[in-house]
Parts: C-alpha cells; structure tokens; sequence
C-alpha cells in the first residue's frame, strides 16, 4: 500500500509505504481491538487487597514470559454511592487508606500491554480486564452477549456473574493463557462465608422447595377433607349438615391454598436471602457490609428452616387426621 504524488516535473514521488500487514498493524495499535474474548466465572469469591495484589504479580509473570515492551496497571473501584475512585499506577493503589467507611460495589483491574510479535513490525496492543462485582449490571450483560463468552461450568444458577474476564487480542495464545490464569487465581481465592451447607443446597433447588410446600399442603387438606366427606353417613336428615360440611370443607381447602402459597413465598424468599454475599474486603465499611450479610444469611436460614418445619407439621396432622378418621369410621 502506497501513497503518491505528481511533482512538478510530472513524475511521481512515493510519499508512503507499507504492506498490507504493517498497515492492520499499525490500525491495530492505534485504532482498535480486532478480537475479543470474555469469560464468566461465577465461583462466589470474596476479595482484599492481597489477592488482588496476587492477581497482578501473577499476570505480570505471564508477560514477563513473552516480548511485552510496556505494560501498564490500573485498577478502577466503583463505591456504593456511585463515586469512582480511578487508580493511574499499580503502587498508588497498593498504598491506598483503605481505613474508610464506603463499600465497594465493583472493582476493575485492566493491564493495558504492548507485545512484540514475529508476525508484526509493530508492537501490538493487548488488554486484559477483570472485572468484580456483586452481579452483572444491565451494561455487562449486553457487553457479554455481543462478545465471544466462555461460560466454564456455568449450572444455570449463577447469571449474575461475579467476575469478568475479557481479552482484547491479536495473539489468541496469550489470550487464553492469561485467562487461565485468571481462572486460577479465581479458584485459589476464599469463598464467601454465606456459601455452603444448607444455603447453598436450598438455593440450587428453591423452586422445587417452593413447589414442594405449596401443593403438598394444599394436597394433604384436600385429601383430609375428602376423608371427612366420604365417610360421613348418608341420610335425608342429615343432607343439610352434609351440605355445611361439603362447604366447610372447601373454605378449608381455600384457606390451605393460600397459607402454602404464604409459606411457599416465605420460604423461597429465605432461601435467596441466606444466599446473599459480600465479595468485597478492601475498606472497613466492606468488613461491616460482610459482617452484616452474614447476619442476614443466619437470620434466613432459620426462617426457612422455621417455615419448612411448619409445612412439614400441617402435612404431617392432616395425615394423621385423614387416617385417624379413615380408621374410625371403619372400626366396628
């Protein structure tokens, strides 16, 4: 590619010129991100400034594997009040007073790296960027749906990631080493106390939980109330009473529907709530956030457990009424 110009004595001077290579090369470094990559990893994490800090020396060992001729650090942090604090250099961040009050609502790391490669002249432009967050905001998720997205081990519960992992690259080695490294980093980090046990099986089947307390109540009443009415003895002196007793039963069976829905509700709402984390440990407002959602999850736990235990005591006296009566009104 060329470009050219007619002098005055009608011949032509070559102004510039490049292969069509160098050319994408140089649009490359100055214009653009020819390909991306981005990966969710919904492992529930919770972070402090070490781990961040590891994150860094290792992706730093990384490139130091390859021929980076500049590299550069910056870490963003989003506060709960919408503020941003941008950090221009690795070392300002490190030497932060994280003695503050806010709480962090996400945190974006982004390496920013020029790379020598054998297939260039040029040196060409890569970012890396991880992104931490309680969930994915409205912008990530149709940031990820226009992107090529890994999603790993993804069991359909965790949507809301919370890290984002993406590439923009021309060496797509270097991409997915560096995103196996992320992905280690993530794995080797402590998860939230509030994952585990109890909430975390419950959390994995709250629908069916949910579905479970609502039809099983509802189902055991009827059953009762078809016990009362089949074995009530037929005659023309007692249709008004067996007529009352229909009724009732009904009312009965309406008000069991919308106790378990109540429960039902109930409980699904616990459940989510003893599933809420913190993933942030960098100020002292993060240590009381975390502080406080751990009180929240052990508050949610025993409400589920109170409010399943309730289902299971009003299934368990309709059983046992539903037999009772089946028994005595066969004993002779």
């Amino acid at each position: 590619m060329s470009n050219k110009l007619i002098n005055k004595d009608g011949n032509e001077a070559v102004l510039a010129a490049m292969s069509k290579d160098d050319f994408k090369a140089m649009f490359a470094l100055f214009a653009g991100r020819p390909d991306s990559r981005c990966k969710r990893l919904n492992r529930r994490i919770q972070v402090d400034v070490d781990s961040l800090r590891h994150l860094n020396e290792k992706i730093h060992e990384k490139l130091s594997l390859h021929n980076i001729e500049s590299a550069i650090t910056t870490v963003t942090i989003v506060q709960k009040d919408r503020e941003a604090l941008d950090f221009g250099l690795w070392n300002t961040f490190v030497s932060h007073d994280w003695k503050t009050s806010y709480q962090t609502e996400s945190v974006m790391m982004k390496w920013d790296f020029l790379i020598k490669l054998d297939s260039h002249v040029s040196p060409q432009r890569h970012t890396l960027s991880v992104k931490i967050s309680k969930g994915m905001t409205p912008k990530d998720m149709l940031r990820t749906m226009l992107l090529t997205i890994d999603d790993g081990d993804d069991d359909g519960r965790d949507e809301m990631s919370l890290c984002i992992v993406r590439v923009d690259f021309i060496n797509h080695s270097l991409a997915d080493e560096l995103i196996h490294v992320v992905e280690k980093w993530n794995a080797s980090v402590r998860q939230c106390k509030a994952v585990g046990g109890v909430s975390k099986w419950a959390n994995k089947h709250d629908d069916k939980i949910a579905r479970i307390i609502h039809w099983s109540i509802s189902l055991f009443m009827v059953l009762l109330v078809i016990c009362i009415v089949g074995n009530f003895e037929y005659s023309s002196d007692g249709m008004p009473l067996l007529a009352q007793t229909i009724i009732g039963g009904i009312a009965i069976i309406q008000m069991a529907y919308v106790a378990s829905r109540f429960l039902a509700a109930k409980a699904y709402s616990a459940i989510n709530e003893s599933a809420e984390y913190y993933p942030f440990s960098l100020s002292n407002g993060d240590k009381n956030a975390i502080a406080d959602a751990e009180k929240k999850a052990s508050k949610a736990i025993r409400t589920f457990m109170i409010t399943a235990g309730t289902a299971i005591v009003i299934n368990l006296i309709s059983a046992v009424l539903a037999v009772w009566i089946g028994i005595g009104t066969h004993t002779p």
